[in-house]
Formats: structure tokens, sequence, C-alpha cells
């Protein structure tokens, strides 16, 4: 029996996890004030830890990584400290790598990870390199290539893809070396071939078309010939 006893109680943990994340998120949201008494009380340290010690797991953590990432969304969104500091404990390469894992066949984590990742990285030109290097351009395009391949029009196909394009303009943004890495990968070829498959879907029309503008002068030479 104690096996089982030890499984049933890590369920139970993952429960008491999953509901604190969600209550950290949803109290955090939008609130500056929050952010900051969470940053102060260790939650950032203890958020990457957990993010740590589960993102390679299988599915049956799939919900507390999705709650965790909610949480570092949460928690960074309006407090740059906690985004600072979440950074230099390597959040930005976990949340990466974890979208990687999922970004070929899109998963309920793709949408979390990926706000975790935009708000990891934004206004911050070495974070957005750090998440280049970990692989985000590739797993970004990935689900952009997963979605052209089989085309939904469930909403959380469509949320994954405007997750992946959001991730991928915030990381090309600012002239960094991922827009040429980008590129490389035939990422302008394929926003085109996405704005030209989807005309009815608008949000994906936008996503998309922010993406291409993210783009330099040459690439946008590289768009007018596609």
């Amino acid at each position: 029996d104690q096996p089982r006893s030890r499984g049933l109680g890590d369920v139970y943990k993952r429960q008491v996890l999953n509901m604190a994340c969600w209550a950290v998120s949803n109290m955090a949201q939008d609130d500056a004030d929050a952010g900051a008494r969470f940053g102060a009380a260790g939650t950032v340290d203890l958020l990457v830890d957990i993010l740590r010690r589960n993102y390679e797991a299988g599915a049956e953590r799939e919900p507390l990584l999705r709650h965790v990432c909610w949480s570092i969304w949460a928690v960074t969104s309006h407090h740059s400290p906690n985004r600072v500091k979440c950074c230099a404990l390597g959040a930005v390469e976990l949340v990466v790598d974890l979208l990687r894992r999922h970004s070929a066949f899109p998963t309920t984590l793709v949408s979390p990870a990926g706000s975790a990742v935009t708000h990891l990285v934004k206004s911050d030109a070495a974070a957005k390199a750090k998440a280049g290097r970990a692989g985000g351009i590739p797993a970004a395009l990935d689900i952009v290539r997963a979605y052209r391949a089989n085309p939904q029009s469930t909403e959380a196909a469509t949320q994954a893809l405007r997750s992946g394009l959001n991730v991928l303009w915030t990381l090309v943004a600012g002239g960094n070396g991922n827009q040429a890495w980008c590129g490389a990968l035939g990422g302008v070829e394929m926003l085109v071939d996405l704005l030209r498959s989807d005309p009815k879907n608008s949000s994906i029309q936008e996503h998309a078309v922010y993406a291409c503008l993210l783009y330099t002068s040459d690439a946008a030479d590289d768009l007018l010939c596609v």
C-alpha cells in the first residue's frame, strides 16, 4: 500500500500547487502592487523552482506547468523587478524549452508558455537574445508549421497559433539577431503563406501582419518577392 499511498500523496500535492498557482495568477494579474508583494514574499523563486523540477515530466504534470506559466506571466507582467529576477533564475530558458517540447504537437501548454516567454523578454534585448539561443525562434515557427500542416478551426488551435506568432514578433522586435535567424529558417515565407491561406481569420491575420511588420527593410524586400 505504501507506493500507492505515495502516489496519491503526489497527486494531492500537485492539486494543491495547481490551486495555489491559480490563486497567484488571479491575484497578481494587472496589479503591480500585488506583484510586488508576491515578489517580496519569495514567490518568484518558488515558481521557477517548481518549473525546473517539473518541466521535463509527462502529461500528468501538464496542468501544474500550465498554472505555473500563467503565474509567471501574472507576477512579471506589471512588475519589472520580478521579471528581472525570473530571468536571472533561468526562467527564460526553462519556459522556452517547455514551449519547444510542445511546439510540434501544440497542447494546452503552448498558450501559457508563450505568454510567459513574451512577458519575460519584452523590452529586454539581452533576454530576447537568450530566448533566441534557447530555441525560441524554431519553437515559434514549429507552432506555425504545425498549424499550417493541419489547419483547425478550434479555439485551442487558434490560440496556439496566436501564441506562436506572439512569441515570434516579440523575439524579432528591435533588430536583434533573432530577425536574421527567423528569416534563415523560412519565417518570412511562412508568414506570407499564412496571410494568404487563412483570410477569414482576422485574429490570425492581425498577428501575422504584426510579425511581418517587425522585419527590417531587407526582409521587407523579401516579403515583396515571395
